[in-house]
Parts: C-alpha cells; sequence; structure tokens
C-alpha cells in the first residue's frame, strides 16, 4: 500500500509556518510613534501641541428611564481623570448607578444617570469636570457649563484670534 506523501509533508510543516506567523506578529511594530502613547484601552497618543476642550454636548432620553449626556473632546481624554467621584452634573457628583462609557479613541464620554423628578427633558443642565485631563495632563480649557438644558445638543468652538473692540 503508497502512503499519501503530500498529505505526510503538510502535517510536518504546519507548526512551522504557524510558528513564523506567531513570531513575525511579535515583533510587528506600530506605524505611530509610540513615545508619547499611554496603553489604557489601546494606545491612545497625546497632542503636545493643542489646548483640551470640549467641542460638543448633547443630551437626550434614552427608552430604559436613563439620560444619555454625551460630552465630545477636541483631543482624547484621559479616562482616569473622567471617574463618578470627578464629574458633577447639577453640582452633585455622579451616583453609584450611573454609568460612564468611552469611544474607542478617547475623545467622547457618554454617560447614563437615572432619569427622575430633578432629571427630565428640559430641566436646567449643568455640567462640572473639574479634574478632567487629556492624556499628555493638558488641563481642562473649561470645565463647568452652565444654562443648558436636558434633550438639546449645544455646540463649542474655541477661538484664540485676538478680537479688537474700537470706539467710533
Amino acid at each position: 500500500m503508497k502512503k499519501n506523501r503530500p498529505a505526510l509533508s503538510f502535517y510536518r510543516s504546519a507548526p512551522f509556518f504557524i510558528f513564523l506567523f506567531f513570531s513575525s506578529a511579535l515583533f510587528a511594530q506600530n506605524a505611530k510613534s509610540m513615545q508619547h502613547a499611554h496603553p489604557y484601552r489601546g494606545t491612545r497618543t497625546g497632542n503636545t501641541d493643542a489646548l483640551f476642550y470640549v467641542t460638543k454636548i448633547e443630551s437626550e432620553k434614552e427608552e430604559n428611564a436613563y439620560i444619555e449626556i454625551e460630552i465630545k473632546f477636541n483631543i482624547p481624554a484621559d479616562p482616569r481623570t473622567l471617574q463618578k467621584h470627578s464629574i458633577f452634573i447639577n453640582e452633585k457628583p455622579l451616583s453609584q448607578d450611573s454609568r460612564i462609557f468611552f469611544n474607542k479613541a478617547g475623545n467622547k464620554i457618554k454617560i447614563f444617570i437615572r432619569a427622575d423628578k430633578d432629571n427630565r427633558i428640559g430641566m436646567p443642565l449643568q455640567i462640572d469636570l473639574p479634574d478632567a485631563k487629556s492624556f499628555n495632563n493638558i488641563p481642562i480649557y473649561r470645565s463647568r457649563f452652565t444654562d443648558m438644558k436636558i434633550g438639546t445638543e449645544y455646540g463649542f468652538v474655541f477661538s484664540d484670534e485676538y478680537i479688537r473692540f474700537e470706539d467710533d
């Protein structure tokens, strides 16, 4: 009886190729510079030239008796500086049943708070992020946001232009 030579050689060489594949993955380098990277839920690099500020705040009611507050930043935020004890909604820290989620890029945070008599659509909303920092340790430019209402969207644009007022 004749042995099946091609199948036998495949089984002998397969572990070698698997080893080559996994060892090459170990030595692969990231395309980005890893000098200023922070390994937190993926690798995020800091931007040393930019200010850190909020670009958008949006709030809406979810179907499961929660209010969703979405805050978008211009550069990735450090999640270690945005915890329940350091985020204040209407001058109160977040309760234990609230939830905080970050997107993969780190520039968006979603906060879910329970809807109650104080947190309903149309009610006043005030957000304070006193300890918020970016990944390269830049403190947030403006941490307190007042005169907002739940159920609306607010956009913020940072302008560093020099404005000159003249009397006629």
